[in-house]
């Protein structure tokens, strides 16, 4: 029982880490290259929100403009038809952060990914 409480406080504690901005990082922040970063990741463009939970600690707002600018940058580096089609593939999922122009090209290729990966398997 030691054990799985150590574990879970392990756990827990790296997973509260991964989403929290102190405050240096949210006075120094470049939103528009953190944009861009979550959307070449498939994070959907409202993963700023925890971005402005974390700063508002702090008395720092984040810069929506500037985070949407790299977003949709990042985003037309992942919502494309080969990555589409390689994220179904591997069994990854979408969070519906392809921008409506480009989930047209986007979620055809990894439904073919998902199928493929499915008539692979049997």
């Amino acid at each position: 029982m030691t054990k799985a409480y150590a574990l879970l406080i392990l756990i827990m504690a790296t997973v509260s880490g991964c989403a929290t901005m102190d405050k240096s990082e949210c006075l120094t922040a470049d939103w528009r290259t953190i944009g861009f970063e979550d959307g070449a990741n498939g994070k959907a463009e409202t993963a700023i929100s925890e971005y402005r939970q974390d700063c508002a600690e702090h008395g720092v707002a984040p810069d929506l403009s500037a985070y949407q600018q790299g977003h949709r940058e990042g985003s037309e580096r992942y919502c494309t038809r080969r990555n589409g089609f390689l994220v179904g593939k591997r069994g990854g999922g979408y969070q519906n952060s392809c921008p409506a122009e480009l989930e047209a090209v986007f979620l055809p290729a990894y439904r073919d990914g998902k199928r493929y990966t499915t008539y692979s398997v049997n």
